[in-house]
């Protein structure tokens, strides 16, 4: 299961503005605005990547070799599925109806689910799959053809909590606090009378590990 983000944030939505980040950092100089802003990109960067989140609005797609008995979109929070993409049999590519299938968005604090709609199964694709048989040479050595595609089920969706508004406090400070360590110890260790490590606070870490739903086994 792959990821690729298709369509990203509006850019004139910040989660966090760089006024915002200064007073945490009780910057004054707006000659320091440019690094701010910059550290607060990383910072939801960073935030995203860990806890597996969208913090905007964006759209992704879920790419897969073949149909699971459940896709999971671990991309929190999905807003709704807009598009099931497959590979037939034949090598063609279609495109699923909405009736066909059913998808559970009912959290954002968990991954959403997607499965048939009641009553079907998934349609048949001309993709790799990791149950497939095990490919044996005949008595001259020679393999069979395999014909299976790489990413033959492509799932599209729309993530993210909204506008910076609508996103969880808790990630909001996190984000002011990740940029304001960074802010203030630009380097992972400081060199002084020793060398002295700088680890996250540990406020940050509990901030993160209230909005982080885990992995799935």
């Amino acid at each position: 299961m792959r990821y690729q983000q298709l369509v990203p944030p509006d850019p004139c939505l910040e989660v966090v503005s760089t006024e915002e980040a200064a007073r945490q950092c009780f910057v004054s100089n707006p000659q320091e605005f440019p690094y701010l802003r910059g550290l607060v990109k990383k910072a939801v960067e960073w935030i995203e990547r860990t806890l597996s989140r969208q913090l905007l609005t964006a759209t992704w797609c879920c790419y897969l070799d073949a149909f699971p008995n459940e896709i999971v979109l671990e991309r929190c929070p999905v807003q709704t599925v807009t598009q099931i993409e497959y590979t037939d049999t034949e090598g063609n590519s279609q495109i699923l109806p909405p009736d066909q299938y059913q998808f559970d968005v009912a959290s954002q604090n968990w991954p959403a689910r997607v499965q048939p709609a009641y009553g079907l199964i998934w349609p048949v694709t001309r993709g790799y799959s990791r149950t497939w048989p095990t490919i044996e040479a005949n008595h001259l050595g020679e393999l069979p053809e395999i014909t299976g595609f790489y990413n033959a089920v492509q799932v599209t969706f729309t993530a993210g909590y909204g506008t910076p508004e609508e996103v969880p406090p808790g990630l909001r400070h996190a984000i002011l606090l990740a940029a304001a360590g960074w802010y203030r110890d630009r380097e992972p260790t400081t060199i002084g009378p020793g060398i002295t490590v700088n680890p996250l606070p540990h406020s940050l870490e509990a901030l993160l590990s209230l909005e982080d739903w885990g992995q799935y086994a």
